[in-house]
């Protein structure tokens, strides 16, 4: 009877767009257009991931060598794989590790490849027929940018008969939809009307209030126009998420310049998704959906402003 090989997987992530741990679907439409420079942009930090864990691996054993295709049967293909990123931007890589299965597996807990960090270990366990395989995941996280939403690169671990180890890596990174230069509030921006309404469904509902009212500070209206000209376009891979709905916050900004206003809808309908904006000039939406989560404490401020005058 064979002997069923253990199976790691480490998990590590160049993440913000999926900050919540919750399954996620494909998108029901067509992604939005992302530009050919995010995308490369995309492709270079997939390609920097596998190199980085190469890097850790021959630190860790001098004798580390890289391998065009999969030094074990079972690594040919990914053990476990994600419906997240652009597979095209995708990015795999094997290697042979002249170190035991245990010490690369605590070695690589305890050493993250340049670029991420550690958010802790954990473990789950894959059934099939007849197989029970356990597997012990280490996550790591680092910054996206305005290009690229961040990226996950799951890592497999397998003994080999030998006593060396198989490592395998796979990628999955999302390019960020490129923003146009109507998305950008370029007009001195002289007051902003916030209209705010939130709805509380979730298991502590407290029902729903509303309320709005100005900013006409200079200081405050100036840097609220530098975060908005500053959000990234939404992940274009970013799906729905299954956290169901909570705290539904709804935000209108009227941003009042001399050329006529420029409107800015905040929106958040589920515990699992991040905010999104969209930016309009005579009701007529210019460029993509923003990823919004940077005006996360802002938009928390105004809340707990309306809240507290509608008491």
């Amino acid at each position: 009877m064979r002997q069923l090989l253990p199976v790691v997987v480490i998990v590590l992530a160049v993440s913000s767009a999926c900050s919540y741990s919750t399954a996620r679907t494909e998108p029901a439409s067509p992604p939005p257009a992302t530009g050919s420079a995010n995308e490369a942009a995309a492709a270079t930090e997939s390609a920097a991931l596998i190199s980085a864990l190469g890097a850790e691996l021959r630190e860790a054993a001098g004798g580390a060598t890289a391998d065009a295709t999969s030094p074990t049967t079972m690594l040919r293909k990914a053990p476990e794989t994600y419906m997240f990123g652009d597979p095209a931007l995708g990015r795999t890589g094997w290697w042979t590790v002249p170190l035991s299965y245990r010490a690369i597996v605590d070695y690589l807990a305890e050493h993250a490849p340049h670029g991420t960090r550690s958010q802790g270990p954990g473990t789950a366990t894959v059934t099939g027929p007849g197989i029970v395989t356990s597997y012990d995941t280490q996550i790591y996280l680092g910054p996206s940018s305005a290009a690229y939403s961040g990226a996950e690169m799951d890592v497999f671990a397998q003994r080999m008969d030998d006593g060396r180890t198989a490592v395998r890596a796979d990628t999955y990174i999302s390019p960020r939809a490129a923003r146009t230069p109507g998305s950008h509030v370029n007009d001195r921006v002289t007051s902003v009307g916030v209209a705010l309404h939130v709805s509380d469904y979730g298991a502590t509902s407290t029902g729903h209030f509303a309320g709005h009212f100005t900013i006409d500070d200079p200081a405050s209206v100036d840097r609220l126009v530098g975060l908005l000209n500053g959000l990234p376009g939404e992940d274009t891979n970013l799906g729905t998420c299954a956290g169901g709905p909570g705290a539904i916050e709804d935000v209108t900004l009227t941003l009042h310049t001399a050329n006529g206003d420029v409107t800015v809808h905040v929106h958040a309908a589920y515990t699992c998704q991040p905010l999104e904006a969209t930016i309009s000039r005579d009701g007529v939406q210019q460029g993509p959906v923003l990823d919004a989560k940077g005006m996360t404490a802002m938009v928390n401020t105004w809340v707990k402003k309306v809240e507290e005058a509608s008491r």
